[in-house]
């Protein structure tokens, strides 16, 4: 899972080879070990943010909807 994923994320991979990829770990069922080395490579790729002031820092992120169809607050907020 690290190295496919970590193609992924550097650009390795084609549209068609990561949709295939989805399919299938979405088929078999993804796994907890799966999803942990996952997170550990986007981590480790991720670009740090220094904020020098945290004071009134606010995060209004979501995970992109509830299913219900619901308006998503998060995102308008952002406006």
């Amino acid at each position: 899972m690290h190295d496919v994923m970590n193609s992924i994320m550097t650009g390795q991979t084609t549209d068609a080879q990561i949709g295939a990829f989805l399919v299938g770990l979405s088929m078999k069922g993804e796994t907890i070990e799966e999803i942990t080395a996952s997170a550990k490579v986007m981590r480790s790729l991720a670009t740090p943010v220094e904020i020098s002031n945290s004071d009134y820092l606010v995060d209004t992120c979501g995970t992109g909807g509830d299913g219900l169809g619901l308006f998503n607050i998060s995102t308008a907020s952002a406006f």
